[in-house]
């Protein structure tokens, strides 16, 4: 499963809570893979962030306060004065991260995840893309708590059409 979203998206901020308690119960046939969007060009930034933080291996402890940042703390992020100075404050080291954030490793990922949001044709996030070819979003569903019920229900799908193996990583 792939989960597009883009860190200063007020809906994706939205659902990070209910998306993270939902991650919890997925079965352990099924994975996530977070795909930043780059859409436009401001969107490039975010990216950049999500993909330096999981060369760091601090996703798990800095993912959702990236959203904070953004949402609660009203920081811009995409400052480069800005971010610095928010990454040193979480106690990371700001020049190993500006070093990554600013690599062309980092920025191959981020575009290669621009690249992957137009394959399948996604048009806004948050969205999720199962098994390659079943997408939804709440927008299509309705509701957050609908939103993971299609979600549920698309995994067993998957699951069922490959005959119950387990998906392809």
């Amino acid at each position: 499963m792939l989960e597009f979203f883009w860190y200063r998206c007020p809906h994706c901020n939205a659902l990070e809570p209910g998306l993270n308690a939902w991650l919890k119960k997925l079965p352990k046939d099924a994975q996530i893979r977070r795909v930043p969007a780059v859409f436009r060009d401001d969107w490039m930034p975010g990216a950049k962030i999500y993909y330096t933080l999981q060369q760091m291996d601090l996703l798990s402890r800095l993912h959702d306060k990236v959203f904070d940042a953004y949402h609660v703390d009203n920081l811009n992020l995409n400052d480069p004065a800005v971010l610095g100075s928010w990454i040193a404050k979480q106690g990371v080291d700001r020049k190993k991260f500006e070093s990554i954030y600013n690599s062309f490793s980092t920025q191959s990922k981020a575009m290669q995840g621009a690249r992957l949001a137009t394959t399948y044709g996604v048009m806004g996030v948050p969205a999720f893309i199962i098994d390659g070819k079943y997408t939804t979003s709440e927008s299509m569903t309705g509701s957050e708590p609908r939103l993971f019920e299609v979600l549920d229900q698309l995994i067993v799908k998957a699951r069922d059409e490959r005959g119950g193996k387990k998906p392809a990583k």
